[in-house]
């Protein structure tokens, strides 16, 4: 008879979500944005509307380290936040109640 090996336990796990903040949500005004990231890399933020519409683009020339940057929410809606940079694709629902 074979046994198969389990996980027991729950480790902290890096993902690419873990790598970016995103507060406050839901956000009134301005939204704050901090990736961090082992290399130096290029990093694009791109935000579009509940219609998947881009309404905004923006592009870091991004540090080892922690990266910060906020953006304008333009109005009251449901957003979706999609930050790039080497071969990791970050997405976040954002909540707008202007």
């Amino acid at each position: 008879m074979e046994f198969a090996t389990l996980p027991t336990g729950i480790d902290d796990l890096i993902t690419d979500e873990n790598m970016a903040k995103v507060y406050p949500n839901p956000v009134q005004e301005e939204l704050n944005i901090e990736i961090e990231i082992a290399n130096p890399a290029s990093i694009d933020i791109e935000l579009y509307n509940e219609t998947g519409i881009r309404i905004m683009s923006k592009q870091l020339k991004g540090v080892a380290g922690i990266n910060k940057t906020t953006i304008s929410i333009p109005a009251k809606g449901i957003y979706i936040l999609r930050i790039f940079y080497e071969n990791h694709v970050i997405t976040k629902k954002i909540i707008s109640v202007y």
